[in-house]
């Protein structure tokens, strides 16, 4: 084994001579040589990518490096190599990827500094860029990006996107989280959009639209477009946050209920609302446009609020956070979380009675419950999140309320079986049944009659509204997903 091993060292060591001397085709030649003495030598094979990237064979180069970073993943040359390769072909998508990767592995910016070595903003921002050099000019961005300069990196990838003769969408995303950081929203949005649209199969692209735009609407619909083209996605992007972990949080273990809409988010939030250790925000909140200081700035207040009342936690409700669940847990990681679950043939006919637009279609209320639930039930193995079944909750009260209410190391009060005795005036200033409901005012009204009403059974009014059509489409698209929740046994309903 020794012999063969210094075989192929000597071959290694002759190959690079000859390869300096720019003699590539008996380099490449040696090194195949020796890769067949000792293949799990992963430089072989990076130099041997670099011979064959010096002679323009771009696609077994990047064989070769991928084979070295097979080998030995954690050598941060190996990625350079594969974003030189990349990069000097203008497929600046894909060798953005493994640039990104070498910055997450060089933490030291000298070092890092090294692959921009000469360059400058002065040298990109008085000429336009050639095509040769456009590669150069992405490099020295990302290292701007790194310093902290970020206004300079934003302004270094628009002059990129201005002098380009192509459009990359990696630039766009790029520039966009840049322009987000810096608080202009609307450019940021403008950026993601285009990104979105020259690649419409990134998940992580239309998270980015969601955390950018400012309405409520917008914002769930690329949440539920993301977690379709990739659930795991949702869960990764939030991987980045710090974790809060300071001692000056006053309220360090609130409770957040999400789900998807109509599946008694409201209803679980008055009755924990009518425990005596529980604030309940009294509306929902929709943080989730926030930034992350918005959101701890609000958090914060909430706290002080919460204490202010004498109470020990707040409690919050607004289904949509059902998305936002790996961001909450990062910046109160002691949360937790109230996952409402509902069966899905009632919730689309409970969607139906909404005013509101986006819900007219059959199959638009049920990608609602489909994705929104495919996002939380990513955490359904975390310690801080109990799914509660809204079944459970109306057939079973007291049982389930103890269960929660034990997952929340809290004592069980009678009282919050009682909460329908206290008037409460969260989504309306009048506790009266609306006749119809024609428009929000009077959604808005009827939510506010509910939980102001005993605990109501709503289970099976599927069975008289959904029509045999309807049935067919759902057994098509969320079928799986009644049985993976415990709904059915079997597609005969």
């Amino acid at each position: 084994m020794g012999n063969k091993a210094m075989s192929a060292g000597q071959f290694l060591k002759q190959a690079n001579q000859l390869k300096r001397a720019g003699r590539l085709d008996e380099a490449i030649a040696l090194y195949h040589q020796a890769i067949e003495i000792n293949p799990n030598f992963a430089w072989l094979h990076s130099n041997l990518g670099d011979a064959l990237a010096q002679q323009n064979y771009f696609d077994e180069a990047v064989a070769c490096f991928n084979q070295a970073l097979e080998i030995s993943s954690g050598t941060a040359f190996f990625y350079y190599q594969l974003s030189e390769a990349f990069g000097k072909q203008n497929k600046f998508n894909q060798a953005l990827i493994y640039f990104d990767t070498l910055i997450k592995t060089h933490t030291n910016l000298e070092k890092l500094n090294l692959y921009t070595k000469g360059l400058n903003s002065n040298y990109f921002s008085q000429k336009k860029i050639k095509k040769s050099e456009l590669w150069n000019a992405l490099k020295f961005a990302i290292i701007l990006e790194q310093r902290g300069e970020i206004k300079e990196a934003a302004n270094l990838y628009k002059k990129i996107i201005e002098d380009s003769p192509y459009q990359y969408f990696e630039i766009y995303n790029k520039r966009g989280k840049l322009l987000l950081e810096m608080g202009e929203r609307k450019w940021a949005v403008n950026n993601f959009e285009k990104a979105v649209f020259l690649n419409p199969n990134s998940a992580e692209y239309y998270l980015n639209l969601a955390e950018a735009v400012n309405r409520w609407s917008l914002s769930v619909k690329y949440y539920r477009t993301a977690v379709k083209l990739n659930p795991v996605a949702l869960k990764k992007y939030y991987d980045t946050i710090k974790p809060n972990n300071s001692e000056e949080i006053k309220v360090k273990n609130p409770v957040f209920v999400v789900g998807c809409g109509h599946s008694g988010t409201s209803i679980m939030l008055a009755l924990l609302g009518s425990h005596p250790s529980f604030y309940p925000i009294p509306y929902e909140s929709a943080i989730f446009l926030h930034n992350l200081r918005k959101i701890e700035e609000t958090m914060q207040n909430w706290d002080e609020e919460c204490l202010a009342a004498g109470k020990s936690r707040w409690v919050e409700k607004t289904p949509p956070h059902i998305f936002q669940i790996g961001k909450f847990l990062k910046i109160r990681p002691q949360s937790r979380f109230i996952l409402m679950l509902r069966d899905g043939r009632d919730v689309v006919c409970s969607l139906k009675d909404r005013p509101d637009s986006g819900y007219d279609k059959f199959w638009e209320r049920l990608d609602r419950w489909i994705y929104d639930n495919l996002a939380g039930l990513l955490y359904w193995d975390d310690p801080r999140v109990k799914v509660v079944k809204y079944e459970d909750l109306v057939t079973n009260p007291e049982a389930t309320l103890r269960n929660i209410l034990h997952f929340l190391d809290e004592k069980y009060d009678d009282k919050i079986l009682k909460f329908h005795q206290t008037e409460r005036r969260w989504y309306s200033s009048e506790i009266i049944k609306p006749e119809k409901i024609n428009s929000i005012t009077e959604h808005k009204q009827y939510r506010n009659w509910q939980i102001n009403q005993p605990l109501f059974d709503g289970r099976g009014r599927w069975k008289e509204e959904m029509t045999e059509g309807e049935k067919v489409i759902f057994k098509k698209k969320a079928q799986k997903y009644l049985l993976e929740f415990g709904y059915v046994e079997d597609d005969n309903w």
